[in-house]
């Protein structure tokens, strides 16, 4: 019996001082033990199911688990009341621990949701000076004008009118409020 003992004492000290690297724990198999890959988003863990950390997009919560982080977070957190975002993904803004796209009228500036400017005539912009899609009655082009001995181009919604069958574009009252802009 004691040399049962101290085998056992002898494979539990190997197996102790036996390391994995990080993204495995040590898990005993048929044959002592093995280092085994934590499970999904879990960056570390010390069991099959225990996280000690988490990989990008998912937060370490008191089970220890890692859920993913809400729609549109690029990091999260945990608290008592669940998970909330703490980054968000380009183009969105940060409310009260979740990630928020600016209405269709707005552009993102600075993390703060500002209207399209009205002298563009945009339905919905990329910034205060180019627009993305237009309002009826208007077309997205190319304006190019000059500024301070510079010239300056933008993409704005030029009015259309029809004249035997043909687009004419009429830029110049959007060119005089595009200049009251700057």
């Amino acid at each position: 019996m004691m040399g049962v003992t101290l085998l056992l004492c002898m494979f539990a000290a190997w197996v102790s001082a036996q390391v994995c690297a990080d993204g495995y724990y040590l898990a005993a198999t048929g044959r002592g033990a093995a280092c085994t890959p934590c499970p999904g988003p879990c960056a570390t863990c010390t069991s099959y199911g225990v996280c000690t950390s988490c990989a990008a997009g998912y937060a370490l919560n008191q089970q220890p688990r890692c859920p993913q982080c809400p729609t549109g977070c690029t990091t999260c957190s945990y608290n008592a009341t669940g998970t909330f975002c703490l980054t968000c993904q380009q183009g969105l803004f940060l409310y009260k621990g979740a990630c928020q796209a600016c209405a269709s009228s707005q552009y993102l500036l600075n993390g703060v949701c500002k209207a399209c400017p009205n002298s563009l005539g945009c339905a919905k912009c990329l910034n205060a000076t180019a627009c993305l899609t237009c309002d009826s009655g208007s077309a997205l082009g190319n304006l190019t004008f000059t500024q301070s001995g510079s010239s300056v181009q933008t993409l704005a919604c030029l009015q259309t009118a029809t004249r035997t069958g043909a687009a004419a574009w009429l830029a110049a009252p959007l060119l005089i409020s595009l200049l009251s802009l700057l």
